[in-house]
Formats: C-alpha cells, sequence, structure tokens
C-alpha cells in the first residue's frame, strides 16, 4: 500500500475508499470514452498530450509521431461533428474530405515538422489516422501491465501528504502527481482484467442472473416472480456471486497494493465493485433470457 502512511494519522478506510473510488472510476471513465467511440469520434475526443502519449508507447518514433499528430491536427480544421453530443459516432470523412485535409498537411508539413517530410495522399492519411485511433485504444487497453514500476527515487510526497499538506507548485510536485495519476491508470487496467477474469469462471446461471438483474435492472422481487422462486433466494444467490468476485479483489489488493484485508475495507471494495458491475452489464446485450436460469 505504496501511498498509506499510518504515521501520519490517516485513516485507513478513507484511503482504501479513495483508491478504490479513484481506481473504478478512472476505468470507467476510459472504458466508456473508448469503447462507444468509433475511430473518428475518438480521434475528436482526444488531448494533443493522450495522442503523442499513446503513439509513443507503441514504439513510433518521434519523426513519425510529429507527422501523425500534425495529421491529426489537420483533421481537427476540417472535420467536425455536427452535434457535439453524437460525436462519439462520427462516421469516416468522404473522399473529398479526406482530400482537403491531405492539402492542408502537406502544406503545413513545410513550415511545422521539424525534418524534411513527403507528401501525404489521402488514402495515407486515412491510415495514419486509424493507426493513432487503434494506438489510442492500445493504450487505454494494454494487453500486459506490469504493476511493478518504481518511483523515481522518491520517499516523500506521497498522495496523502498532497491531500493533507499545502505544496508548493514546483516541478518535483508535478512529476509526482503525473506519477500518481499513472499508477491509477495501470491498477484500473488490473482491476478490470482480475474481475473480468473472475467473471468468466463463474458457472453459466450465476452468469445469466448477474446479466439480468444488471442488465434489465429487474428487482429482486421480479426476478424471484419470474423464476417462481422466494426473493430470499435470488437475494442470497446474488450476494454468494458478488462475494466470490469480492474476494478475487480482496486477494489482488492485497497481493498488488499490500491493503490488509479488514472489514472496513471490504466495505470500500464493495461499493466500487457495485459500480463496476453496473457499468459492465448495461452496455451488454442479453443473449440469453430469464428462463434460462430455471
Amino acid at each position: 500500500m505504496k501511498g498509506f502512511n499510518p504515521q501520519l494519522g490517516s485513516n485507513l478506510k478513507i484511503y482504501a475508499e479513495y483508491t478504490f473510488s479513484n481506481l473504478i472510476k478512472d476505468l470507467l471513465r476510459k472504458r466508456q470514452e473508448v469503447d462507444i467511440c468509433t475511430d473518428w469520434g475518438l480521434l475528436h475526443k482526444l488531448s494533443q498530450k493522450r495522442l503523442v502519449e499513446s503513439l509513443k508507447q507503441a514504439g513510433y518514433p518521434s519523426q513519425i509521431i510529429e507527422r501523425y499528430v500534425l495529421a491529426w491536427s489537420c483533421f481537427l480544421q476540417f472535420y467536425a461533428p455536427h452535434d457535439v453530443a453524437t460525436a462519439h459516432k462520427l462516421i469516416k470523412p468522404d473522399n473529398l474530405t479526406l482530400q482537403a485535409i491531405a492539402q492542408l498537411y502537406n502544406t503545413e508539413r513545410l513550415s511545422q515538422l521539424s525534418s524534411p517530410s513527403p507528401a501525404c495522399t489521402p488514402e495515407s492519411l486515412e491510415t495514419w489516422l486509424v493507426t493513432c485511433a487503434k494506438a489510442v485504444r492500445s493504450f487505454q487497453y494494454p494487453t500486459s501491465v506490469s504493476l511493478d514500476i518504481p518511483a523515481p527515487g522518491q520517499e516523500t510526497g506521497e498522495l496523502l501528504d498532497r491531500l493533507t499538506n499545502n505544496f508548493q507548485d514546483s516541478v518535483l510536485d508535478e512529476i509526482i502527481i503525473q506519477e500518481e495519476v499513472e499508477n491509477i491508470a495501470l491498477r484500473s487496467t488490473e482491476i478490470n482484467r482480475v474481475l473480468s477474469d473472475a467473471l468468466a469462471k463463474l458457472d453459466p446461471q450465476a452468469q445469466v442472473l448477474l446479466q439480468t438483474y444488471y442488465k434489465q435492472e429487474l428487482t429482486q422481487q421480479q426476478i424471484a416472480q419470474q423464476l417462481g422462486i422466494k426473493q430470499y433466494t435470488v437475494s442470497r444467490q446474488l450476494t454468494k456471486i458478488k462475494k466470490t468476485l469480492l474476494v478475487e479483489l480482496a486477494q489482488w489488493s492485497q497481493k498488488t497494493l499490500h491493503i490488509p484485508v479488514k472489514s472496513d475495507v471490504i466495505d470500500s471494495m464493495s461499493n466500487s465493485l457495485e459500480e463496476w458491475l453496473i457499468a459492465q452489464y448495461r452496455p451488454l446485450i442479453l443473449l440469453s433470457p430469464v428462463e434460462s436460469l430455471k
């Protein structure tokens, strides 16, 4: 539990609630943003910093990144959604628009790029932009994440120190904050993997019950009526399923975050698990009817 220092008088329950709340919220926000967007919609929701980080993570050299970022900037200037509310559904630009974007790029490259670059065709520009979107998706959902990344030799300035003390706006503070943001992103990805794996291990009946409860948003009483069983039976089944998932999450947190598994911490994890389940099932299409539980 890297950020927790009991000598500061900090409450373990508060720290656990803060940690898991931020991990889950960061995970759900990024999942929603990446999952619901088309490639073209996602490109409109990016910051330049996020795009550059994604391309660096994908291993592209600086000269290529510079070209891709310029192409993305030209894309934003020429192709914007008519309605912000539906920007995530943005479709591929037509050929005339791609040609106009390529022409702008070919003009801007002469003054904006640090090294000479060949002219770009509309087809190449489309490929570059799709590559950018894929890099961002891969950055948000990496195939493997190491949780053992060490801090850069700093033993002070922990998260709770910053929450409870005024600190100077210095370069060191910015570095520490950025590290904490990156750690939250990495842990969020790992939590998603742990819980997704635990869900996959559940028997089909348990999975359908979760889908019915969270996807269809039926009450326990409504489920019981459809199944011809008692409401408390449904309640017990849901409690048992969530306990199984909670055990997996608790074991991971104890091993990775070094958070002692105490009752108040379990309560905090339970709240975070509930948020994750709601977000996990509501975007899904329910394929199995309630009757399959019988």
